[in-house]
């Protein structure tokens, strides 16, 4: 039988969310687009290196599986970071709904800071998908879905998509009793899928009540979640 979820401080199936299965994928995916996301990375290092003051790159103390903390690697784009776009950036990722208006030249840049992190997910602090990394101060900030957190890895591809922005919290929780191998996949798609929207950020696309079980969406977008048991 398995555990009821809401009994332990680590939300999972597995000792971590989605086992073996999800680090594999991570690793086969991550390696196989190799040739083509490192050398992007070292261009656009170089670029930063010659046409900034700033560190080529940057870290953040982040909390991850369990609560091992780790240093997410981030790319130093801008001319002159400071702690006001630091603030936007993480609303940016926090935020439920991704359409914001931008220049089409915002999100490639978003993008290609963001290259670092999969050095991360080959080092194990991080995965494709899952909650996006929290310092332990914003950490400290969540009630019932810290321990959800706590139990995977953080996702390059964030899942905020999964509730309203009403029911932020319950993000961590939808993924924990909902992950799948196709759910990553779809939340991937729905991501990536997003670069072909003129003019907005990471514009939303996937119709979640369809793809996430044990999610319903009613007419007023309101969420609810509820278990999954299984023998």
């Amino acid at each position: 039988m398995r555990r009821d979820l809401a009994a332990g401080s680590i939300v999972s199936y597995e000792p971590m969310l989605g086992g073996g299965r999800k680090r594999a994928f991570d690793l086969a995916v991550v390696v196989a687009l190799l040739p083509f996301w490192l050398p992007a990375l070292l261009g656009a290092a170089l670029w930063s290196k010659f046409t900034t003051s700033a560190p080529v790159f940057g870290m953040k103390r982040c909390v991850g599986y369990g609560g091992r903390s780790f240093n997410r690697l981030r790319l130093q784009l801008a001319k002159s970071p400071t702690a006001e776009a630091s603030a936007a950036d993480e609303v940016l990722e926090t935020s439920q709904v991704k359409s914001t208006e931008a220049q089409p030249q915002a999100k490639w840049m978003h993008a290609f800071e963001r290259l670092p992190e999969l050095v991360n997910v080959l080092r194990g602090d991080m995965s494709l998908v899952g909650p996006s990394p929290l310092p332990q101060e914003n950490l400290d900030q969540l009630k019932s879905g810290r321990r959800y957190y706590l139990s995977a890895r953080p996702g390059v591809f964030g899942i905020s998509r999964l509730v309203d922005r009403a029911h932020a919290e319950s993000q961590h929780k939808a993924y924990a009793l909902s992950w799948s191998l196709m759910l990553d996949l779809q939340i991937i798609w729905d991501r990536v899928h997003g670069f072909r929207n003129r003019g907005r950020l990471w514009q939303p696309g996937l119709r979640l009540n369809r793809v996430v079980p044990g999610l319903a969406l009613e007419e007023r977008r309101e969420i609810v979640v509820r278990k999954r048991s299984a023998p």
